[in-house]
Parts: structure tokens; sequence; C-alpha cells
């Protein structure tokens, strides 16, 4: 089947498909025992001190050689491991496997539409009322019980993760970890000590967990939001979802913010669901146009929700 648009006048080459293989909680849950940005915990107390420094810099160095690195697509997806690893640690896996399954299901078919379709896209949900949405470097989305259970119809499911998938598609996280100057003093701090200079070590290991924490609540800046919400349009489009989806994740975005409802994480990461609306507006075409139909399955999202 063959796309209807075009995202940066690259071609959309997946073929379309109408499912995707189970999420395996093994595609997110190791990553909970295996955080690379968590200290591990010691059994010995004797021990802790060692063990803390031998742990932080292997820990470092392989942050640092993630971060620095522009040439491979392996070092971009341990980068999203470890950044999908910190996101896990705050808030685990929603227990509905079913819901699991048809949001990773969904998500690969966007992804397929992307410019990227071979990555080791997961999709999943995480068991927090907050409203949020996250990508990681290398294919790896997490939609929040929140959002998903405010959603009305799978095409915004599709519009969310079509945002969440352009902003892996454009490597707006790689980019920024790559970007950082403060990598380079975490490499000379690691590189000329060894395991006998604790305070170093271990300094340096909190300077790349800082960094990726910091990563997260800055979040991409405005231009890249509109970018990943106009390429998400077209990719949902692209899947064969309603074009406007996304104008209605937003009204709901605003709705629930005048609300009280938890949404002060994705305000402060993102601009405002006005502007946002606006730049969708303005970067719609007469082929989205004709593709604002909602889809066969519209309904379909509500069989997965919370009561």
């Amino acid at each position: 089947m063959n796309s209807l648009f075009k995202i940066s006048s690259v071609a959309v080459i997946a073929l379309f498909v109408t499912t995707g293989a189970p999420l395996s909680f093994a595609q997110f849950g190791d990553l909970t025992k295996k955080n690379p940005l968590a200290k591990p915990e010691k059994q010995e107390e004797d021990k802790k001190d060692n063990d803390k420094t031998a742990a932080n810099i292997g820990g470092a160095v392989g942050l640092i050689s993630t971060a620095t690195s522009s040439q491979s697509v392996e070092e971009e997806i341990a980068a999203g491991d470890a950044v999908a690893a910190m996101y896990l640690g705050a808030s685990p896996l929603l227990k509905n496997k079913r819901a699991q399954s048809y949001v990773n299901a969904i998500g690969k078919r966007i992804a397929d539409k992307s410019s990227r379709p071979d990555l080791p896209w997961s999709f999943g949900i995480l068991d927090t009322p907050s409203i949020n949405a996250f990508a990681a470097p290398g294919g790896k989305v997490l939609i929040t019980a929140g959002l998903f259970d405010l959603l009305e119809t799978e095409d915004e499911l599709a519009a969310v993760l079509g945002h969440e998938v352009a902003h892996v598609a454009r490597q707006h996280h790689w980019e920024l970890i790559k970007q950082q100057k403060l990598i380079s003093g975490a490499t000379d701090m690691v590189a000329t000590n060894t395991e006998s200079d604790n305070a170093l070590a271990n300094a340096a290991f909190d300077a790349m967990s800082d960094f990726f924490k910091q990563m997260i609540n800055s979040g991409i800046d405005k231009g890249g939001e509109y970018e990943a919400d106009s390429d998400g349009v077209i990719l949902a489009a692209n899947a064969g979802y309603d074009s406007t989806a996304m104008l209605g994740v937003l009204e709901k975005l605003a709705n629930a913010s005048e609300s009280g409802n938890d949404v002060s994480f994705l305000f402060q990461t993102h601009p405002s669901a006005e502007d946002r609306v606006n730049n969708v507006v303005m970067a719609f075409t007469p082929d989205l146009e004709n593709a604002a139909v909602p889809s066969t399955h519209s309904a379909r999202i509500q069989g997965f929700q919370s009561d």
C-alpha cells in the first residue's frame, strides 16, 4: 500500500500492517533489573563502598561511550535502554497484558510507517495516573495509564504514539545526548582515574545519571515538539487513522489541565496546547484534510481501558 504523505521529503516506506507482536514484559522488564543508572544494592555492608565504585566506573564508562558516539544504531538503542530504565524505575508497567499488547500493536503499526521501521520498537503503558507519554532513543515508547484512559478513540492513541515515534525517527533525544558538553568532562574524569579513586569515579557516574534526568525533565525544544506533532499526524494518517485526531488529544490535555488533573510535567516539557493546535492546523495539506475520517476501529480502545 503506498503512503499518501511524506515527512520532510522522506518517503514512508513500510507496508500497511494490521497487527503487531504481543508485548513481552521482558522487553521493558529487564531494564528495571539492570538499570544502568541505578547504583547496585549491596548485600554486605563492609563491601559497599568498593562495590559501588567498581560498578560506577563501569556504568559511567558505558554511558559515556554510548552518549559520545555518533556512529552506531546499537549505541543509540543502548542509550534508549538507559532512559527507559529511568522511567520504569519511577513507575512500573501496568499489569494488564491485553492493554499492553494492544498498545504495542498500534505503536508498531505506526512505527512501520516511519523512516526507521527496522528499530526494535517496543510500546508500553506505565502504571501511573499522571498524563504523559515518553520516547527513548532507539524505539522504546511509553504512555502513562492516565493518558491512555483519557483518550476516547484508537485514532487519538495513534496520534499520541505517532508523536513519540516521530521523536525517535528524528533522533531528537539522541541528538541531545550527543550534544551535551558535560560528556567530555565526565569522559576525562573516568579516563584518568582508577577504582582506587572512589570520589572521582562515583562523581563521573553521578554526572551521567544527572544528565539523563536533566534531559527527561527539560524535554525537547519547541521546534522539536512541533515537528513531532506534524510528523505524528502524517504517520497516523498513513496508517489509516483520522488525521484530525491530534487536535482532539490536545483539546483533552488542555481540559485536563483546567480540571486540575496531573498534567503539570507534560506542560513543563511541551509548548502550550493552543500553540500546538495552531502548528498542526497550519501544517495541514489537502491530502491530510481528505484523511480526516475516523478509522474503522476507532472505538476499539474502549475495550482495553480501565473502568
